[in-house]
């Protein structure tokens, strides 16, 4: 079996990311067994903004990243 992908989008990411964490522990599962994903929107015009985001979300545990592209 694949393994599950959770998906979030910012704002609330990272907080709800670390509250699965706690929750699959009080019930004795692995938390990294679970993908996590989320929606980044890309800034054309503040590309280090867009580029602090992904760092956050992969330095939160993100390991699959959706970059939010919109027509330039």
């Amino acid at each position: 079996n694949p393994p599950p992908i959770w998906s979030l989008m910012p704002p609330e990411a990272i907080e709800r990311s670390a509250l699965l964490d706690r929750l699959c522990i009080e019930i004795g599962r692995n938390p990294g067994d679970i993908i996590r994903s989320m929606f980044v929107p890309v800034a054309y015009d503040h590309v280090s903004a867009t580029r602090e985001s992904i760092v956050e979300a992969t330095d939160a545990g993100f390991g699959h990243i959706v970059p939010g592209l919109t027509p330039p």
